[in-house]
């Protein structure tokens, strides 16, 4: 037989390429759906807010019209703070909190839960009726954290507060909900409920079809904070909170100095990673704040307890650490915080592994980013599923004159801590207009291409007064715009409402 000509060969194979070129960049184009709370400005439901949806593609394209989101919750009472975990049919399950606006209930808030298609239709329930009451009493419940366990089914864990006083009395209790939408226990649990002050910091699951919990444990005198510690507790799948036959939390972080404000994540072997803010209350670091991390096991146990090496993630005498963002990566944990050095702020970032051993500037230091002059604060932190890093920081007081203009800038953190933005040095802008811009929201796309979302606020004529803009920016990983043919930023959403936070929901 006689094998073909080179040139028929060649031309084969090119056409091959050709058809196949956009067969792979159309399995690499996604589509999100961004979930937010949106306030009425004006008309008869005036000070309501529903959670609404805006859909787009990871190549710009947008799927719903900017001026008519998708309604997504829109009963008789304020909507907001959405947690959202997906399904395996392209639609999620969805937490969120409301709060009450009747005369009888004003005030009051209650967590409920739905089950969206991928169109964001209800799953559950019959043609009235397609919400999960999760908690309803006449306390106020809030700050949910919701995780998913290998049966399908879902926790739910949640604050009880039992006044509107900052220093008052709050409890933590959870749920569980099966993937019908039933209540899997005949009633909830309680995870911690004691005199102190418990605040439900994160929660992660173990391997065992439970949860473990992870909260902030203070002591209130006088309208005050006299001592905090860090706790974790193990709910099982029956809605038993102990740690074997102890039905007692364990220390994740306990001293005479206040241990608070954690960030918590899997550590991807049903164990979890917490870093959290130290004050010092007493010798000579008193007043100054430091990051430290933990790693805590499936049964309990602290990994991190070598006292001859303190994981600390940042430690600086002459600068203050607040706020830890958290991710995991196979390696171990990032963590990014804010550092204020005298009157200017940055953010900081480190790398730790799997022994808690910090891994960017030989463990002394973090890796420093921000703008010249500039004030940073609220970053948010992503992987890039490559190996490296997107940080974004809000930045006010340096970008322009416009008076409380509010900016976002973005980096690029490689594996090695090495800043691949701004030169090495310094942040780049996302979004930088003279409207202010905050409550940034990142993901990537399968090429590691980070996607950025934001809230851009108009004034109105009314002072204080704002409508929002929900605007998207993509940077491809040399920090050069992906979209620059769609004159980037896109607005995926306008309707004359007030934008919060949004969450997103991948396919």
């Amino acid at each position: 037989m006689n094998s073909m000509k080179p040139a028929l060969v060649r031309v084969i194979l090119a056409s091959a390429i050709a058809l196949a070129i956009p067969m792979v960049a159309s399995a690499q184009i996604g589509r999100i759906a961004a979930l937010f709370p949106a306030q009425f400005l004006s008309g008869e439901h005036t000070g309501d807010q529903d959670i609404i949806a805006a859909r787009f593609f990871t190549d710009g394209r947008i799927e719903t019209p900017v001026a008519a989101p998708a309604s997504i919750c829109s009963q008789n009472y304020k909507e907001f703070s959405p947690i959202i975990l997906p399904d395996t049919d392209g639609g999620c399950f969805l937490v969120y909190t409301v709060e009450h606006n009747s005369s009888a209930h004003a005030g009051d808030r209650d967590i409920l839960m739905r089950r969206l298609d991928r169109e964001g239709h209800d799953r559950w329930g019959d043609s009235t009726n397609h919400i999960t009451p999760i908690a309803r009493s006449n306390f106020r419940e809030q700050n949910a954290r919701a995780v998913k366990l290998y049966d399908g089914s879902i926790m739910v864990l949640y604050e009880v507060h039992y006044s509107a006083s900052i220093y008052g009395d709050v409890d933590i209790a959870a749920v569980k909900i099966g993937a019908d939408g039933k209540p899997v226990w005949g009633s909830g649990s309680w995870v911690a409920k004691t005199k102190r002050r418990e605040l439900l910091s994160g929660a992660v699951a173990d391997s065992r079809g439970g949860v473990i919990a992870v909260y902030e444990s203070a002591s209130i005198a006088k309208d005050s904070v006299v001592a905090s510690d860090l706790l974790a507790m193990r709910i099982d799948g029956y809605g038993k909170a102990a740690w074997g036959a102890s039905a007692n939390p364990v220390h994740v972080a306990s001293s005479r100095h206040l241990e608070r404000n954690a960030a918590v994540v899997s550590d991807g072997a049903c164990g979890a990673y917490v870093a959290y803010e130290i004050a010092y209350t007493a010798g000579d670091r008193t007043g100054d704040i430091d990051i430290l991390a933990q790693r805590i096991a499936p049964d309990g146990t602290r990994r991190w307890i070598d006292e001859t090496a303190v994981p600390l993630v940042s430690s600086d005498a002459k600068a203050r650490e607040t706020d830890p963002v958290v991710v995991a990566e196979p390696a171990g944990l990032a963590v990014a915080f804010k550092i204020q050095i005298g009157h200017q702020t940055f953010i900081g970032m480190q790398r730790l592994d799997m022994l808690g051993k910090p891994l960017w500037n030989e463990g002394k230091k973090a890796v420093l980013t921000g703008i010249p002059k500039g004030q940073v604060e609220h970053q948010e932190l992503i992987a890039d599923g490559l190996g490296n890093f997107y940080l974004s920081m809000e930045v006010t007081g340096a970008t322009d004159t416009v008076a409380n203009d509010r900016d976002i800038f973005v980096q690029r953190i490689a594996a090695d801590g090495a800043q691949a933005w701004g030169d090495g040095e310094y942040a780049v802008a996302a979004f930088n207009t003279p409207m202010p811009e905050r409550d940034a929201t990142l993901t990537v796309d399968p090429l590691g291409q980070l996607i950025i979302l934001a809230v851009r606020d108009t004034p109105t004529a009314i002072p204080g007064e704002y409508t929002s803009q929900v605007i998207a920016q993509k940077f491809a990983v040399d920090g050069a715009s992906s979209w620059a043919s769609l004159q980037p930023p896109i607005i995926l959403s306008e309707d004359g409402r007030r934008y919060g936070k949004m969450v997103l929901l991948r396919e």
